[in-house]
């Protein structure tokens, strides 16, 4: 079966700011350009067999597997279910903040809560693993390289590998790094949150 190449985007500034970005969209910082060459650096010179390149449409992820596909010469395919989770009213909200007015808490009572204009941690979930699916199916036997974000990877492990997306918080993925999923016979995480090849 089709083993999927997991990556985060690379460093934008709300990552350092510590602000939820979700479906906003914002350009890479000069770090995660760096970021993004340096992983692209990794996989063209494993010479993976790896059959295309699929990125949410956002700018961040967009300019992450440009980077990528450019370098290993396949071809970028935008898919908007690989978005990020977005909040909707809540967008821009510090952590810390999201924290006091008790978002995480009613997301953990409640998969389909949503924000005024945001969606679901449930939706999330649920968006996510149709696409992991549908890229597996369109590419059996080959390597994918599929450019996400951090909370919609988070999601999409807890849902495929425990049946519960509230366990994203279980996976911290940096960005420009590197985990590897297999969903069928029966999901597994072979490589997670690895960054080697960014230092």
């Amino acid at each position: 079966m089709a083993r999927l190449i997991l990556i985060r985007h690379g460093q934008i500034a709300a990552n350092l700011t510590q602000h939820w970005h979700g479906s906003t969209d914002s350009p890479l910082t000069d770090q995660g350009k760096e970021e993004v060459a340096s992983v692209a650096r990794h996989l063209q010179r494993s010479k993976r067999p790896i059959s295309a390149v699929y990125a949410s449409p956002l700018e961040r992820t967009r300019e992450t597997a440009q980077g990528i596909a450019t370098a290993i010469g396949k071809p970028l395919t935008l898919d908007s279910e690989l978005r990020e989770y977005g909040i909707g009213e809540l967008e821009g909200t510090h952590y810390k903040d999201l924290q006091t007015q008790q978002f995480f808490a009613r997301v953990a009572a409640d998969h389909e809560y949503a924000p005024l204009g945001g969606e679901s941690i449930g939706a999330v979930a649920r968006r996510m693993t149709s696409a992991l699916q549908r890229i597996t199916d369109r590419h059996p036997g080959t390597e994918v390289v599929v450019v996400s974000h951090g909370a919609a990877l988070g999601i999409a492990l807890g849902h495929v590998l425990h049946a519960d997306p509230l366990r994203w918080t279980e996976f911290g993925i940096k960005n420009c790094s590197i985990s590897e999923l297999e969903l069928r016979p029966t999901p597994r995480l072979l490589l997670m949150n690895s960054v080697e090849h960014l230092h």
